[in-house]
């Protein structure tokens, strides 16, 4: 197990070896632009395409962002370039969907196993996002609106209470 890079507690990825003997990198917390270096360098312990296959297990992975979605494809590229494949598995939620926007495959190949999606599918996931975010929205809307009534509702108390404001 690698020893989590200074500025993060606990355990963090590291590689491991899956039950048939594949190299597998295991992903854990949060994946950002911040430790992209720290990942790259904790990926690049196992060089690209020196085994046949290696796996990204995400299964532990809690957030994907481009940048570091950006260091994982730049290790897929550098190892099929030299022969090698690299499979991501056990994605899910927020993290699959970057991986299904952003991951390169070979046509008739995709690349997260469990279960494979359609390019329909895809389509679906990113009109549900657009449809999170404008809910989102209407919600943030809705907790300025709600956050003015209370205020106003406050104020409106204390004049009742006291008969003037504070600092009147």
């Amino acid at each position: 197990m690698t020893a989590a890079p200074e500025g993060f507690a606990g355990r963090w990825c590291h590689w491991d070896s899956g039950s048939d003997g594949v190299p597998r990198f295991i992903a854990v917390g949060d994946l950002d632009r911040d430790c992209c270096s720290r990942l790259a360098a904790a990926l690049n312990a196992v060089a690209p395409g020196s085994t046949a296959a290696v796996e990204i297990d995400m299964a532990d992975a809690t957030l994907l962002d481009a940048a570091a979605a950006r260091v994982l494809i730049d290790y897929h590229n550098a190892a099929r370039s030299r022969g090698g494949q690299v499979r991501v598995i056990h994605a899910d939620g927020m993290v699959r969907h970057v991986l299904d926007i952003l991951w390169p495959a070979r046509p008739g190949e995709h690349p997260v196993r469990v279960p494979v999606q359609s390019a329909r599918r895809r389509s679906a996931s990113l009109a549900e996002l657009f449809a999170v975010t404008s809910e989102i929205n209407a919600a943030a809307h809705d907790t300025v609106a709600r956050s003015r009534a209370l205020r106003a509702e406050m104020l409106r108390r204390q004049r009742s209470d006291h008969g003037r404001l504070p600092g009147d």
